[in-house]
């Protein structure tokens, strides 16, 4: 009489290895488990840095609501004080200032502020000389020319540009809009490249005694005796003289730079 075993072929395998062989398998499993391993704490140690460093780097960041530039350092202004930062301070609109003056606005390429220079909450540049603009990339229309303004240059338009809302805007300052209208823009009016529209300010300043307004984009220095009428309804006299549309007035002072609504970014 013939007895047949029946195994499952990996059972006969094992049954069938060398001791030596089944040593060497246990051998080789030890090595690897320890690599798993090690590659696991690295993976996490890595992973762990990352995280680290981030909330650091939020550690090192300072919230307010302006800055000034002066003495080659700046100022920061936040719940009703002025401070001076030892890290980076962000402000509204995507913009951080290191410093040293050195800001960026979004991933935009990093500008320096001048001596004077400050940004506010509204994210608007200001200069000692009375100039006001956007540090956001913008499209503004300045002596019947549109410019597009991205990272603080601006370069006159060539060609029709559309913005991200389907408005086309034309070199010349015509705008057509999704309904199909065209319209002509005014000197001064800007837009933000997702198609909503800002509100400019105009600026009125004195500087070694002469009377400078930056309105609806230009710069203008008037003479003695000339009076100038701003897009609220204010006027502005050569002597320095502010009458407002209710018929009060001020005398504006060496240095002085007072803000003035210009022209609305509403379209027309």
């Amino acid at each position: 009489m013939q007895l047949i075993l029946s195994l499952p072929a990996q059972n006969v395998t094992h049954w069938l290895k060398p001791d030596s062989l089944q040593a060497d398998n246990k051998s080789d499993a030890m090595k690897t488990a320890p690599t798993h391993f090690s590659r696991s704490l690295l993976v996490a140690a890595a992973t762990f840095a990352i995280v680290a460093n981030g909330l650091m780097a939020a550690d090192r960041e300072t919230k307010a609501d302006s800055v000034l530039f002066k003495e080659s350092k700046i100022s920061a202004h936040a719940d009703g004080r002025d401070f001076l930062p030892t890290n980076t301070v962000v402000l509204p609109n995507e913009v951080k200032v290191l410093t040293n003056g050195v800001f960026t606005v979004g991933k935009g390429r990093e500008r320096q502020l001048k001596a004077g220079q400050g940004i506010d909450s509204a994210g608007m540049l200001a200069s000692p000389d009375g100039t006001l603009v956007p540090v956001i990339d913008h499209l503004v229309m300045l002596n019947g020319r549109l410019n597009l303004v991205k990272d603080g240059q601006a370069q006159a338009l060539s060609r029709e540009y559309k913005l991200a809302d389907g408005t086309v805007l034309q070199p010349e300052g015509t705008m057509r809009g999704a309904d199909g209208l065209t319209r002509r823009l005014l000197d001064g009016q800007v837009f933000k490249l997702d198609g909503s529209a800002l509100d400019s300010l105009d600026t009125v300043t004195r500087i070694k005694g002469e009377i400078i307004l930056q309105k609806d984009g230009a710069r203008i220095t008037l003479k003695s005796g000339q009076v100038m009428r701003m897009s609220d309804g204010t006027k502005v006299g050569g002597d320095g003289t502010l009458t407002k549309p209710d018929g009060s007035k001020t005398t504006i002072r060496e240095g002085q730079v007072l803000r003035i609504e210009g022209v609305k970014g509403a379209r027309p």
